[in-house]
């Protein structure tokens, strides 16, 4: 999961649960003491200790960017009016997976789909605003490479009224 303090977030990685804490929610207050490392690109904190300090906190606004790289990494992100590459790619069952999609801008951008976040069915139609926290995913040094969008849950896509240039997709399930 990930933290912010207001300024800047981290992803907390962990490969067992501590006793103390086994299930972070959003609008968790909590301190957290380990150290801090890299996986592929990402940099994260292996905590030695978590301690619930509040629950219920009011969250953060997300961040209005336009690309996903090293700014976004750790941070509350949207980006307006994107639209799926490929609509048959999006989970039908609970899963993990990359998904391609295209800005306005013409770009296209990775989001990752986590099992945890229980996103899947409900394809996005045409146009949608997509929330998440920035990642990355890089196998090779210097790790300029890799950047995502992961959503939290199903409310991190919101449909929009599509943008000129966008592409719409109709999809029968």
């Amino acid at each position: 999961f990930y933290i912010s303090d207001g300024t800047r977030g981290i992803y907390v990685y962990r490969s067992s649960d501590l006793s103390n804490y086994t299930a972070p929610s959003m609008g968790d207050d909590i301190r957290v003491v380990g150290s801090i490392g890299q996986y592929r690109g990402l940099t994260q904190m292996n905590p030695d200790s978590i301690v619930l300090i509040s629950q219920n906190n009011a969250l953060p606004s997300p961040i209005l960017v336009n690309t996903l790289d090293e700014s976004t990494e750790g941070e509350l992100i949207t980006i307006e009016d994107v639209a799926l590459v490929d609509p048959a790619d999006w989970p039908t069952s609970r899963t993990s997976r990359n998904i391609d999609f295209y800005t306005t801008g013409g770009d296209t951008l990775t989001m990752r789909i986590d099992y945890d976040a229980n996103i899947y069915g409900n394809t996005p139609v045409g146009s949608f605003d997509l929330i998440g926290v920035g990642g990355q995913f890089d196998f090779s040094s210097p790790y300029l490479d890799g950047y995502q969008i992961f959503p939290r849950s199903s409310t991190d896509i919101v449909q929009s009224t599509p943008a000129p240039g966008i592409p719409s997709y109709s999809i029968a399930q």
